[in-house]
């Protein structure tokens, strides 16, 4: 950290507040494999992680507890479901998740169900890539952000 700090202490100052962030539990980086996970925040990071999508937009959480998720896309499929139905063999199953979106996922009707099961007081809605397309809101968990008003905003042809 010395040499980092006589050649840039800009991003040596960094490298503290990053560290020290993860320290304090505030950064959490996705798990490799279903394995690892040990909590359903540690799931969903994994399996959206297997998507590429965003934990800011696609993930809204209490503390360590996810309230709702939003998939969207065909890379939602059933080995992502038997997943999360592994993990919840080993730590039960997610009764703080209040509602699922899927929206344009490949995911079969056996494993809707299973997901019910997994997630068992979680609205779960399908929708269309045609109806996200027409109310873009769904495709997010916090549609009040500055940035997503703006953006519907200029989608709309009005100005933000």
């Amino acid at each position: 950290m010395e040499q980092i700090e006589a050649i840039d202490p800009e991003l040596a100052k960094s490298i503290r507040e990053f560290r020290a962030k993860e320290a304090a539990g505030l950064i959490q980086f996705p798990k490799r494999t279903h394995r690892e996970c040990q909590t359903w925040k540690e799931a969903w990071l994994y399996s959206f992680r297997r998507g590429w999508l965003s934990e800011d937009h696609h993930i809204k959480s209490e503390g360590e507890k996810i309230t709702c998720v939003v998939w969207v896309g065909v890379e939602f499929r059933d080995k992502i479901v038997d997943s999360l139905e592994r993990i919840a063999g080993r730590i039960g199953v997610n009764n703080d998740l209040e509602e699922m979106r899927l929206i344009g996922t490949s995911i079969t009707p056996q494993r809707i169900e299973k997901l019910g099961r997994i997630l068992p007081k979680a609205a779960i809605k399908l929708f269309s890539r045609e109806e996200a397309k027409k109310d873009r809101r769904i495709q997010y968990v916090n549609t009040d952000v500055g940035w997503v008003k703006k953006l519907y905003a200029e989608l709309d042809g009005r100005k933000g």
